[in-house]
């Protein structure tokens, strides 16, 4: 059986895998972009992705470690912090939130035309709705949000 190779970053985060096609350096060896390789003889009955998210690299110990699944795309293992976890910059996020939020108050932009078909009343509970989305940001707890799948947007009236 033929190893892969993981290529991670300084922090041991694996951010791809590779069949060992005989080019890759020895482990340890450091690639483009800081990134640094490793092999894998064993992905312990996990699938690739399984392994990914859930495995870090751990210098001390000399292999790869598992660790609680990677929350989102943005994580990095942090070691300085005791235990070591996951951490990430929730501006990334919320700004990932407020593009969301943008197009859902843009998709009701054609509400508001001369022509419209809607009501003033209906005009009025949409105009209500959007508000609810400009203000959406200021009222999330980004500590306990770790991606936009993690916030219950306000809802769309009916009409």
């Amino acid at each position: 059986m033929h190893p892969k190779v993981a290529i991670h970053t300084e922090d041991g985060v694996i951010v791809r895998t590779d069949m060992d096609n005989g080019l890759y350096p020895e482990d340890g060896h450091t690639l483009v972009e800081g990134r640094i390789v490793h092999r894998i003889w064993d992905l312990e009955e996990l699938s690739e992705m399984e392994f990914i998210n859930t495995r870090v690299w751990e210098e001390d110990e000399e292999r790869f470690i598992e660790v609680p699944p990677k929350p989102n795309g943005y994580a990095t293992w942090n070691r300085s912090e005791s235990p070591a976890r996951w951490t990430w910059d929730t501006n990334i996020i919320l700004n990932e939130i407020r593009y969301a939020r943008n197009l859902r108050i843009a998709e009701t932009d054609w509400m508001f035309v001369i022509d419209s078909p809607l009501t003033e009343e209906q005009q009025s509970l949409v105009l209500e709705y959007r508000q609810l989305l400009r203000d959406f940001p200021s009222t999330l707890d980004m500590s306990v949000v770790g991606s936009e799948d993690d916030v219950t947007w306000p809802t769309f009236p009916a009409l």
